[in-house]
């Protein structure tokens, strides 16, 4: 795990910095940008236990006692500048791409998780089953709906995509037997089917 001291601006012109710890940096990012389009992150600091944590972030209101102005937010000047632009000890721009990174890695998992145990749950089904009737009964919601595949299936980027995941889909050894069962049973059990399939074979 890793344990940070940051400072952050609001915007680049901003009078006040801010300061805080964390252990998820990627989680406190995403929550800066619910208040804040994008976040300035000025100052990064790595330490290894989470007591040297806690020591940093008591003094830093103490150190600049003058430049305080509340509770995590001091005066952007140039000594308190100078502290965090000295103190950083790992690159910022890197920092916040691999935290971002696996903070995104571990909401997917999360949200994978959630949805087995939601997709099991029978009353979950049953809302779900219930909820997509409503749906398809709003004709407002049926046309935007063909609105939106009209224009996915237009776009010559998601074909391409959709190719290849077919591509792949199609290659797989369970989804090869699957298919090959269908068309035993489709086979024996329809008449028209076997038709069919025996004037292809003619031509």
């Amino acid at each position: 795990m890793s344990y940070y001291i940051y400072f952050v601006k609001s915007e680049p012109k901003s009078r006040f910095v801010a300061f805080g710890r964390t252990t998820n940096l990627g989680k406190r990012y995403q929550q800066y940008r619910t208040h804040c389009p994008d976040p300035q992150f000025v100052g990064l600091i790595r330490v290894n236990t989470r007591i040297e944590l806690g020591e940093i972030e008591r003094k830093i209101p103490e150190t600049f006692s003058k430049d305080h102005y509340r509770d995590e937010y001091l005066y952007d000047t140039p000594e308190v500048r100078e502290f965090y632009t000295q103190s950083s000890n790992v690159s910022i721009a890197e920092s916040l791409h691999v935290e971002i990174q696996r903070e995104r890695e571990r909401q997917r998992e999360y949200n994978r998780k959630y949805m087995r145990k939601y997709n099991r749950d029978p009353k979950s089904k049953e809302h779900k089953r219930e909820r997509d009737r409503k749906r398809r009964a709003d004709p407002e919601y049926r046309e935007r709906q063909q609105e939106y595949l009209r224009k996915r299936n237009q776009d010559p980027k998601n074909k391409e995509r959709q190719r290849e995941y077919d591509r792949k889909y199609y290659q797989r050894p369970e989804v090869k037997e699957r298919k090959r069962k269908q068309f035993r049973e489709r086979y024996q059990n329809d008449p028209d089917f076997r038709e069919r399939d025996r004037e292809r074979g003619r031509k």
